[in-house]
């Protein structure tokens, strides 16, 4: 039994003192209840009546109505009579009281200005009476939400979230929500905005023009640099889901943000992920040559539009199929580039997907191209003396590759012909037509050994003297047809 009365009041006091929707109209129940039996107790009490002459011409004056409202002329005479309500005065002013030392101490705790609003808000926390709504729309909180108690102390409250918007709140207890586009949401007791609000949309983000050095020391100036990405989440977009997203991208983008001063601020995510495209373009350039930059040539698989064609994409309110990723601008061989899986990866654990990365153009100062078409020239002249030295060397290599499979071609033709058990002897009649072939086979080989300018292997000299012995002339069933043996 008493386990039983334990459970009940746990269960009443947590109705009481919840954060949820539900909380505070038990609270306002239960305050009435309170007010209402300590003003029956005080009409009891005092047990005030009104005149017996005066109720009479009053009830005199109503004529028949006059019987039927005697009792509740008594009940509301008694009731609201100064000697009872003067009870009620106490309990008003201990809630009066309550109130304001708490509305004080929030405003002091958050570093308020306005203890009324403060009040307000309190008092809409304990009885639900009229909530504050914040909005989030276009990337942020509306100028007027900003500016309540709402979005300073944290709930209760409404939400509204516009499309394209998500923003994390955290109730106390280290619980986390993250919210997207919602008409309207109940914030629970202290539950707060936690840091920015995450803009869905995808974001374009100009570097500016980069300073820069190559591989081999040069300074460039990487002119328009750009970066295009969002908040990580399926690739596919629909009508129904035109700004997808995972609640594990956001809480990452929220989490993960740097402080860059020592008040505690925090760099806006948008910003980290800029600052991380101008490292990766510096990288980038730091690990080439002037010259392979120039020459890169276009991949075929990379990625997504740029900027133009994605604001093409971001007009249209529900984009049903992904634009394809081919890009027709006249920078596409050298902005493509850019783009590494690496990076990719690199942002997608910081919860964002990258789109495109890229700069318009690399420049250099006048006398630095000066000095490079120089160095490229003498480069050229010497690679050109160098093939001049190495080209006769490369073509004997290949000149002798090509005897090495002539010659085992003639063998095997004749070998198959007059040798060994499963050979196929050729008729008579075919034989001068072979002797024919062999000696052009011959001469042909004789000419390519002319033309090697090297020594051979001495089986393959010894191999082209057989082969010339062989192409000579033959006067068949003679003596000289059974010495080919």
């Amino acid at each position: 039994m008493r386990a039983t009365l334990e459970a009940l009041w746990h269960r009443a006091l947590n109705a009481v003192l919840a954060r949820d929707e539900r909380g505070p109209l038990f609270r306002l129940l239960g305050g009435a209840m309170v007010m209402g039996v300590v003003w029956l107790l005080a009409a009891l009490v005092e047990r005030p009546a009104p005149d017996p002459e005066t109720l009479a011409r009053w009830l005199a004056a109503q004529g028949t109505l006059g019987v039927l409202l005697e009792p509740f002329e008594r009940a509301a005479y008694a009731i609201f009579h100064y000697t009872v309500l003067r009870h009620l005065v106490l309990p008003l002013v201990v809630i009066g009281v309550v109130v304001y030392t708490g509305a004080t101490y929030l405003n002091d705790l958050f570093e308020l200005k306005d203890v009324g609003a403060t009040m307000r808000y309190l008092m809409s926390a304990l009885f639900g009476l009229d909530y504050d709504t914040i909005e989030i729309k276009d990337g942020g909180l509306t100028p007027e939400s900003k500016k309540k108690r709402l979005h300073e102390i944290g709930g209760p409250g409404y939400l509204k979230v516009h499309l394209g918007n998500a923003a994390l709140f955290e109730r106390p207890g280290h619980i986390s929500h993250v919210y997207a586009a919602t008409p309207r949401r109940f914030l629970h007791g202290f539950e707060r905005l936690r840091e920015e609000v995450i803009d869905l949309r995808d974001q374009i983000r100009p570097l500016g023009n980069l300073e820069l050095f190559t591989k081999d020391g040069i300074p460039v100036t990487a002119v328009q640099a750009e970066v295009v990405f969002r908040v990580d989440g399926p690739p596919a977009r629909s009508k129904d889901n035109p700004f997808p997203f995972e609640d594990k991208a956001v809480r990452r983008l929220i989490y993960g943000q740097v402080v860059i001063d020592s008040k505690g601020t925090a760099r806006a995510w948008a910003d980290t992920l800029a600052e991380l495209a101008r490292e990766e373009i510096a990288r980038y350039v730091g690990s080439r040559s002037l010259k392979d930059l120039i020459a890169q040539k276009q991949k075929g698989n990379l990625p997504p539009p740029p900027s133009a064609q994605l604001d093409a994409e971001q007009s249209q309110n529900s984009p049903s199929t992904p634009r394809s990723l081919a890009v027709t601008n006249a920078r596409e061989p050298l902005t493509l580039s850019f783009y590494t899986t690496q990076f990719a990866r690199r942002c997608e654990r910081l919860g964002v997907r990258l789109l495109w990365i890229g700069v318009g153009t690399l420049e250099t100062h006048e006398e630095v191209t000066q000095e490079m078409i120089a160095a490229w020239s003498t480069e050229f002249e010497a690679l050109a003396k160098t093939n001049a030295l190495v080209l006769p060397e490369e073509k004997n290599k290949i000149r002798k590759l090509a005897i090495q499979e002539l010659l085992k071609s003639v063998m095997n033709f004749w070998n198959e012909h007059t040798r060994g058990p499963d050979q196929q002897p050729l008729p008579q009649d075919d034989w001068p037509t072979a002797y024919d072939i062999v000696r052009l086979y011959a001469i042909k080989l004789r000419e390519l050994r002319k033309a090697t300018h090297q020594a051979l292997d001495a089986d393959i000299d010894q191999t082209l003297h057989y082969l010339d012995h062989l192409a000579q002339p033959r006067i068949l069933g003679g003596r000289d047809e059974d010495d080919m043996d």
